[in-house]
């Protein structure tokens, strides 16, 4: 089965997950409009792949040339058919330290970034009555972890966010996909300083993410044996919760 789609816009290209997914689609004959805030690196990724890949730069917080930048994407590629949204801040963090700022940091890229652009784009998609909205979230949203307070709480509110619109974007004829990883090798995960089980490359990631490009399900998540462990953690009664992750934990995080 193919894609639904001929044009993507992907927010966050420049690196990891979106630069891999943005160089599957690119080699598969999709148009890429390349979005994040390092021109330099969207340029690379445009020089690798001329024919189908052009750097669009922005800066997701800023929510007047995101609007500019939606218009003229869409007008380009004549009705964009999809947007992956998958921009992010991670930064770890002690887990008695409690900084506004830092949330303040991790907030605005990680949600209402994606909330810019789901406002800039959804809107002439719910016109079309046509395309595809693809929110990356994470496995670290799906209950409370060690040392992921913020990060954690924009992923859980990604998630929240996507289950929420899907009722509205089903009505309207697009589909709303949510995308929650494991471990993914790239910038982000390599400031980490504790082990992480089942992790895969970004290239993996992007071959899961663009299988799940092929269906209207609504979560793509990977890789599985990991992923329904943390599901079968969230069901866990309160008590048992904290003392499994806790004991596991320990040390570690």
């Amino acid at each position: 089965m193919s894609y639904d789609f001929t044009s993507i816009w992907i927010i966050g290209a420049s690196t990891g997950i979106g630069r891999a997914v943005a160089e599957k689609l690119a080699s598969q004959g999709v148009k890429v409009a390349a979005s994040a805030r390092s021109e330099d690196k969207l340029k690379e990724l445009e020089a690798a792949f001329p024919d189908h890949i052009k750097a669009w730069p922005v800066d997701v917080t800023d929510t007047a040339a995101l609007n500019v930048m939606a218009a003229d994407i869409d007008t380009a590629y004549d009705g964009l058919g999809c947007m992956m949204y998958c921009a992010a801040a991670w930064e770890p963090t002690n887990a008695q330290d409690v900084d506004p700022e830092r949330f303040a940091r991790n907030i605005a890229v990680n949600v209402m970034g994606a909330v810019n652009a789901l406002a800039a784009i959804g809107a002439k998609m719910e016109q079309r009555r046509a395309g595809r909205l693809a929110i990356v979230s994470s496995v670290a949203g799906y209950s409370g972890l060690p040392n992921a307070a913020e990060y954690g709480t924009t992923k859980a509110a990604l998630t929240h966010m996507c289950e929420s619109l899907k009722f509205k974007y089903d009505q309207a004829g697009v589909v709303m996909q949510v995308i929650t990883p494991g471990f993914v090798k790239t910038q982000l995960t390599d400031k980490n300083e504790f082990p992480m089980p089942f992790i895969i490359s970004a290239q993996k990631a992007a071959e899961y993410i663009c299988e799940g490009f092929k269906s209207r399900g609504f979560e793509i998540t990977f890789p599985k044996r990991f992923t329904f462990m943390l599901k079968f953690l969230r069901v866990l009664p309160y008590p048992l919760y904290f003392w499994l992750v806790g004991k596991t934990t320990q040390g570690k995080a």
